[in-house]
């Protein structure tokens, strides 16, 4: 196991009361300046009815920690200023990182209202043993199928099945039933096997270069659009071209796949970090100010978090920002202070 997946593991997603200070008091680092991948974020209307879907429909494990982090340290990070955060965290079988779902308070919010084609779109894709009982469970629960005529489609060129639903405050989730199964640290008795992140597009060649140079991300893009009818089924996108990219963190199980659509209507949702339906996710940073210097330096990146720059909290450096797609992330870099409030 590499040492970037072993921080990903340990790494948690947590607010440390404490006000903004030099950046000069990070550790060094040199390399990559992004170290890993956290955890995703999904902000949701009701944190409640939330894990429940991902718990008891999906196969998520229960909560292993609930999280309410300060006021003000908190609204600063984000830049909801007053904005409250309530975070439980529930880990995923035969992934690494986990599914944080926050409840913001305290703060106007506007419910995204995606659609699949919109930019900034986001969503898991889950790897199950036996996608029938995944999708009876979501039928069960009144989820919508997206996937066109509402049962699952042949993963093109392979013996596996796919379906795409919608979980409450409208979050993608695919579910991939493949032949043969990957292999998995899973336990025998879960259905849930593993998981990708997902995200609608703008552009292809602006979010490979994106993630790339910007994020330290490996980024393998398809050559071209396709209209490939069981893809079209899938998304529940008829007549439109797709164009698929895959980015993966070196060395770790962090994968996102981007779908850039073209031929039908789309909007870019551009939320905040508040609004039930926004997506983030959380990465891990060996050098902040580096960080913080390369993404003004690169003009595509709204720092979100008040002061536009990062936040000493004490324990850590962090920060929240949007890229040019709506996409949001925070990033973190742990500092060695024995002094500081860890929870």
């Amino acid at each position: 196991m590499s040492s970037t997946v072993r921080l990903t593991r340990a790494a948690l997603f947590l607010f440390v009361a404490g006000g903004s200070a030099s950046l000069s008091e990070a550790q060094s680092y040199t390399g990559r300046i992004v170290t890993g991948g956290m955890n995703a974020e999904f902000t949701v209307s009701n944190q409640e009815k939330s894990i429940a879907f991902y718990h008891d429909v999906l196969g998520l494990d229960a909560p292993t920690a609930r999280i309410s982090p300060p006021l003000p340290a908190v609204g600063q990070l984000t830049g909801t200023i007053t904005g409250a955060a309530h975070v439980a965290r529930l880990p995923i079988p035969g992934a690494s990182w986990p599914v944080e779902i926050v409840e913001t308070t305290g703060v106007e919010r506007k419910p995204v209202g995606a659609r699949r084609q919109d930019i900034g779109a986001a969503g898991l894709i889950l790897y199950v043993r036996d996608l029938d009982v995944t999708l009876a469970a979501l039928k069960k629960a009144g989820a919508p199928i997206i996937t066109s005529g509402g049962a699952p489609v042949k993963i093109a060129g392979t013996k596996g099945r796919a379906i795409l639903a919608q979980a409450p405050d409208g979050f993608f989730i695919e579910v991939r039933q493949t032949d043969p199964l990957p292999e998995t640290t899973a336990p025998a008795s879960s259905n849930l096997i593993g998981a990708r992140m997902s995200l609608s597009i703008e552009d292809t060649e602006k979010t490979a270069r994106y993630w790339k140079d910007i994020l330290d991300f490996d980024v393998m893009p398809d050559v071209s659009f396709t209209k490939d009818k069981l893809e079209q089924r899938l998304q529940g996108t008829p007549n439109a071209q797709i164009r698929k990219t895959i980015a993966r963190y070196p060395g770790a199980d962090m994968i996102f796949e981007f779908l850039e659509f073209r031929g039908n209507d789309r909007k870019a949702l551009m939320p905040h970090t508040q609004d039930p339906g926004s997506g983030a996710f959380a990465l891990s940073c060996g050098d902040m100010a580096g960080f913080v210097k390369r993404l003004k330096a690169d003009g595509e990146t709204n720092i979100l978090t008040v002061g536009h720059d990062a936040l000493n909290q004490g324990a850590r450096i962090a920060m929240f920002f949007q890229d040019f797609n709506g996409f949001i992330f925070e990033a973190i870099q742990r500092i060695d202070n024995p002094g500081a409030k860890r929870e």
